[in-house]
């Protein structure tokens, strides 16, 4: 009897891994046909088919044509052919080499930049996906609420900025892996969050800050402050040190090159948030304030009286943010950071409350609208530009137009990473 049950659950295991296998291969030959039979199976709690959802939105970005910073990065990542990075200059004059070190390791195999930019986005995504699934171990509220955990897959699909990742790749693929790093820690996974950790700095060095966010949380554990408090605290750096982040970087970090130079560039420079809105459209301001918008509500549902490392990890990055006022770069980049680890301290506390799902369906909705978003602004090659949607429709319809071609980027980007005029 026993030897007959054992034989069961082993044949329906293969059963299930055959079912995986097969959507895997629909995927590959049709990513929206093999996302579309996934998005079922997923509702039905198989949560391995999580990670096919998160496959979809990696191909539209690798494919998305190389604007803006991408631009430069292509053209880094086509030159790439030996690595001879000074190390002894590391986060001195030097920075984030680890973009430069995969450029040459890919680069020299033969991969394209799209096909390395999907295999990096693709990780991205099945970071997320792993730590939502890891998340669904620990709550019994999205094992056992289904509405709950429905929502939160959609919320995972949309928390990644995809079009950071596609036009800001660095940065856009650090502040992805930091959130790993900060729940790892929290899991109290020490060697896992420091290995996330430096790897996310190597990846970008303004990850950095939230280092000293970090050693800020564990001081919290032992300062028991009042949820109006916090608020106080915030609401009074916005007022009186929007541009408090620029004299803290210079107090820590005094005789370094690297971080005086980016200081100037963007908290004095270019970048800063006067020389931005000085030149920014009526729609460029609503497009920024929308970019935030998240910040507002889950701060509103997670920030709170307890003790607890996610919550004042996420009250230490919006005092970060209170005083970056001054800098619209460093505001935006951080926003990002704030508004995804908000986001995980919200789904590890969630209480089977129709209330806790309404607020998780307003966060949802914060990150589709953020999306929608960044659609509008990216209007023109997502409407001008095929390749994108050939890969999702099949891989197959890009046998020949697998990768932009240098005559192609000629004739349709500028020298700034802008698309011309069609």
């Amino acid at each position: 009897m026993g030897e007959h049950i054992i034989s069961n659950q082993y044949t329906l295991s293969t059963r299930k891994c055959s079912q995986v296998y097969l959507n895997w291969l629909v995927f590959i030959f049709s990513p929206i046909l093999g996302f579309i039979i996934a998005w079922s199976q997923v509702l039905r709690r198989n949560y391995r088919y999580i990670y096919i959802l998160a496959s979809l939105f990696p191909i539209l970005g690798a494919f998305f044509p190389p604007l803006s910073d991408s631009y430069r990065y292509r053209i880094l990542y086509l030159n790439s052919t030996s690595f001879d990075f000074d190390f002894s200059s590391l986060f001195y004059s030097e920075k984030d080499f680890l973009y430069y070190w995969l450029s040459c390791v890919f680069n020299n195999i033969g991969c394209t930049y799209e096909a390395f930019k999907l295999i990096i986005f693709l990780i991205c995504y099945w970071l997320y996906a792993w730590m939502y699934i890891d998340i669904i171990k620990h709550s019994k509220v999205l094992s056992n609420n289904k509405k709950t955990y429905v929502v939160g897959v959609i919320c995972i699909l949309f928390i990644i900025r995809l079009f950071t990742l596609c036009n800001g790749i660095r940065f856009g693929i650090a502040s992805t892996i930091v959130i790993i790093a900060m729940y790892q820690l929290f899991r109290k996974r020490i060697k896992w969050g420091i290995l996330w950790l430096s790897v996310a700095c190597c990846m970008h060095f303004s990850i950095l800050m939230v280092v000293p966010c970090i050693f800020g949380t564990f001081f919290l554990q032992y300062v028991r402050l009042k949820r109006w408090v916090k608020f106080s605290i915030i609401f009074v750096l916005i007022i009186l040190s929007h541009s408090g982040i620029g004299d803290i970087l210079s107090a820590l970090f005094p005789t370094n090159d690297l971080m005086s130079n980016n200081i100037n560039v963007y908290i004095e420079g270019k970048w800063n948030t006067d020389s931005l809105m000085a030149t920014a459209s009526v729609g460029g301001l609503i497009f920024t304030v929308l970019r935030i918008l998240p910040v507002i509500p889950l701060a509103y549902f997670v920030i709170s009286d307890k003790q607890d490392y996610l919550q004042n990890l996420g009250f230490m990055l919006l005092i970060v943010l209170s005083i970056s006022f001054s800098s619209y770069t460093i505001l935006l980049r951080y926003s990002n950071i704030a508004i995804a680890i908000l986001f995980v301290a919200q789904l590890v506390s969630l209480k089977s409350t129709k209330k806790e799902l309404r607020k998780l369906k307003v966060s949802c909705a914060a990150f589709i609208c953020v999306f929608a978003t960044y659609v509008y602004t990216q209007r023109e090659p997502l409407t001008n530009v095929s390749t994108p949607y050939k890969a999702l429709l099949s891989p197959i319809l890009l046998y020949d137009s697998h990768s932009y071609s240098q005559d192609w980027i000629n004739r349709n980007i500028n020298s700034e990473g802008e698309l011309r005029n069609q």
